[in-house]
């Protein structure tokens, strides 16, 4: 068991956490842009006159379909932002609260993708991506991390 502890917190390079953030980044921008597109937050969200929302959130609400589309901005802008590497863990504390609300406005639309969404936000955040810059130069590092923190993506 000792062994295990001592490979998470063993050094390593960094890059696949940096990659892993740039394509999640991307794969939330795409995601809240398919939905601006294809305007299902009117149809999933604001045109229904009834909702079953989760058990204990039954106090959260669908807002106006105004409201809504601007958290969809909100969302993509937020992942783009993500990806490329700006205020980090602001942005990750956006996604988790807008991709929550979502989720929790109406358990007739679960997806497994939401799901997935938040529980890697969760996880991003328990994680030092605010550590790296924006845009570094090729002849530097990146800083190390910890084994772990690649391990529990």
């Amino acid at each position: 068991m000792r062994a295990f502890f001592n490979l998470l917190r063993r050094p390593v390079d960094s890059l696949g956490l940096v990659f892993f953030r740039i394509v999640f980044g991307l794969c939330l921008f795409a995601d809240g842009l398919r939905s601006l597109y294809w305007d299902t937050l009117w149809q999933n969200y604001v045109s229904p006159k009834f909702h079953i929302p989760f058990y204990w959130f039954s106090w959260v609400h669908p807002f106006s379909s105004g409201t809504m589309t601007g958290l969809a901005v909100l969302a993509s802008a937020s992942g783009l932002a993500l990806a490329l590497g700006w205020r980090v863990r602001a942005q990750l504390w956006v996604l988790l609260g807008i991709r929550s609300y979502f989720f929790l406005c109406d358990q007739i639309f679960y997806s497994s993708d939401y799901y997935l969404y938040l529980l890697l936000l969760v996880l991003l955040l328990c994680t030092r991506l605010d550590r790296f810059p924006v845009i570094w130069k090729m002849n530097e590092p990146l800083p190390m991390v910890e084994f772990w923190q690649i391990f529990i993506l």
